[in-house]
């Protein structure tokens, strides 16, 4: 896996059961899902402004350290 720099972008959705979502940024083409071990404390609203670590793997890029 090779990390990137703080990334800056929008929660998009949010599965409050599963405790994921999806995060829009402009650094991706498409949303880039999220887990809830990527962040401390309560999940971020939908609309909500958030910076994060952008992590690629092999199945494409994740989300890593969800910042509010």
């Amino acid at each position: 896996m090779t990390q990137t720099a703080l990334t800056s972008g929008q929660i998009a959705y949010v599965n409050p059961e599963n405790e994921c979502g999806f995060i829009t940024t402009g650094e991706t083409d498409q949303d880039v899902l999220f887990l809830r071990n990527s962040i401390e404390g309560e999940i971020p609203d939908v609309g909500e402004d958030v910076r994060f670590e952008l992590v690629e793997t092999r199945d494409g890029p994740r989300v890593r350290d969800i910042r509010v």
